[in-house]
């Protein structure tokens, strides 16, 4: 019999291979299995996750809620052993909690009950703290009186502490806290207050270290990178080095800042162009830069700010009110020499539109009239001030 190859497909021979057992892939397992055990190779280690740590504690903390065999102490104990991050989300879910953890509410000691009004919520975020640091400085650190701005409403916490030796943990652990306590969320706004805190350049950059997990973790919680915040550094002793430090945190943590306060500090032009440059990437447009009583000299950061705004298609901005407004740079209070020239160069600078004085913010019908740059008192400086 003469068998022509080129007609032989071969279907008896595939099926046959088809039914066989696949045995070649059980010695790869095996030699698989056998690299992850390994003794010589050490198992990976599982770094533990403050998530479900955190559930954990929190599950506990509601089954005695649940049960009534709870007091307020067990919930002010709960909120001690939180880190920051886990206090905002506690903070954001159960906010009818939070009375109990007000250091000027005291601790009740009777049992406590679930109520009907103690139902999660999620539409206000506050951050309280335990009792601030007692008003005697501890050793090696010099407490200074915080700077007087007129105008200004009285900080938060009565006394700032300046740095004379290494700041122990304890020292550090209470600063934190404090800084915790000048943070609110409400309906997804940011509003941080660290105001008249003296702290220099020094002091913000270990703000700038120890604040990143907060903001991550309040833009994680509302699902959205973080829009509208409201910051004041005024009266800090801020120099521009530790404004660009302020400026590239907000960068990494993708934050919208809708008005940012700078009053009351050491920021030339520098700071101005700096400022100019972080409006020109933010996603939304600012509604107002306050740096009065700072030591801005000449137009140089006033004309940067003024094209960068004027190339921007966010500037003038639409209010809620549906007409058009301009970004509010208040610079009143610097050295600017002969400020009115000032004004007619940026009129030029802004096709002929000239930025409004007036102390009030300013609203038009139409986008065409709106001036981009409002200019607040801006004839109004204190050449005297610094020297």
């Amino acid at each position: 019999v003469i068998v022509d190859p080129t007609k032989y497909r071969g279907v008896e021979r595939h099926l046959r291979q088809k039914r066989r057992p696949k045995a070649a892939a059980k010695p790869a397992a095996k030699k698989k299995a056998a690299v992850k055990s390994s003794p010589g190779t050490p198992p990976p280690k599982v770094q533990p996750d403050p998530n479900t740590e955190y559930q954990a504690k929190l599950r506990a903390l509601m089954q005695q809620l649940q049960d009534g065999s709870a007091t307020a102490d067990a919930v002010s104990t709960f909120w001690n052993s939180l880190s920051p991050a886990n206090r905002v989300l506690f903070s954001s879910e159960f906010p009818q909690f939070m009375h109990l953890v007000q250091p000027d509410r005291g601790v009740q000691s009777k049992a406590m009950p679930v109520q009907a009004h103690m139902l999660p919520a999620t539409s206000v975020m506050h951050l309280p703290v335990p009792p601030p640091p007692k008003t005697s400085p501890p050793a090696g650190m010099i407490p200074v009186a915080p700077m007087a701005v007129p105008g200004m409403l009285a900080a938060p916490a009565p006394v700032a502490w300046a740095k004379a030796s290494q700041l122990t943990p304890e020292v550090i652990k209470q600063q934190e806290a404090a800084w915790a306590n000048r943070f609110t969320f409400h309906d997804g706004i940011l509003r941080a207050d660290m105001s008249s805190l003296q702290l220099g350049d020094t002091g913000l950059a270990r703000w700038c270290k120890w604040a990143p997990s907060l903001l991550k973790t309040l833009g994680s919680a509302g699902g959205a990178p973080l829009s509208n915040a409201d910051l004041n550094f005024s009266g800090n002793a801020l120099e521009d080095a530790g404004l660009r430090q302020l400026l590239d945190l907000l960068r990494s943590c993708d934050v919208h800042v809708r008005c940012l306060n700078l009053d009351a500090n050491r920021l030339t032009e520098a700071s101005l162009v700096a400022i100019s440059d972080f409006i020109a990437e933010l996603r939304l447009a600012v509604s107002a830069v306050h740096m009065k009583n700072n030591r801005v000299q000449g137009s140089y950061g006033i004309m940067h700010l003024a094209r960068a705004i004027k190339s921007n298609d966010k500037y003038p901005m639409l209010s809620d009110k549906k007409r058009y407004t301009p970004l509010m740079l208040h610079l009143a209070g610097n050295m600017i020499d002969r400020p009115m020239q000032v004004t007619q160069l940026l009129k030029e600078a802004l096709d002929n539109k000239f930025p409004s004085l007036s102390e009030d913010r300013q609203y038009w019908e139409s986008k065409q009239q709106c001036p981009p740059l409002q200019l607040p008192c801006f004839d109004k400086q204190e050449t005297s001030l610094f020297q």
